[in-house]
């Protein structure tokens, strides 16, 4: 069943290019102020190394494709809303740690209740555990690589 191009946004390449590096640094940044601890050095590292591997082969096939003489990119309005919700979701739901001490806690729950050292210092878990919390940057990859794979999957018509 073929969607209406309603559903989809057409897009310059390079405004898609500059686009793509502003959202991967603004995230990368983002992940790292709402996290704390170890957890917070894992997105330093890490979360680096994903975000410029993640820009690095999307300019290379976006090079590739301008070579073939495509100029814009069609993005997918729902999944391009989707990521963007459940990334909010995800960075107030982030994961914080005490470091060498016991206990975690969320992004919005130091929010909500005045800083990391209520959890650090205090017998409480998070508000989910730790094991829900693993599952939620495995989507977020899912839902970033869809919407970057099936952007560069689809033919735009030029006139």
């Amino acid at each position: 069943m073929k969607q209406h191009l309603s559903h989809y946004s057409q897009i310059e390449i390079g405004k898609f290019a500059f686009g793509l590096a502003l959202y991967l640094i603004i995230s990368w940044l983002t992940f790292q102020l709402t996290s704390g601890g170890w957890l917070l050095t894992f997105y330093q590292i890490f979360g680096l190394l994903f975000f410029l591997l993640i820009l690095i082969i999307s300019y290379v096939i976006l090079f590739v494709l301008r070579l073939k003489g495509q100029n814009f990119i069609l993005v997918d309005k729902f999944l391009l809303y989707l990521l963007l919700i459940y990334q909010l979701i995800y960075l107030l739901l982030n994961v914080g740690d005490c470091g060498d001490n016991g206990g975690g806690y969320t992004f919005i729950e130091t929010v909500v209740k005045g800083g990391e050292n209520h959890f650090c210092f205090a017998e409480k878990s998070m508000l989910f555990p730790e094991y829900l919390m693993l599952f939620m940057p495995i989507i977020y990859i899912v839902l970033l690589i869809a919407m970057l794979t099936k952007c560069f999957n689809r033919k735009v018509k030029t006139a």
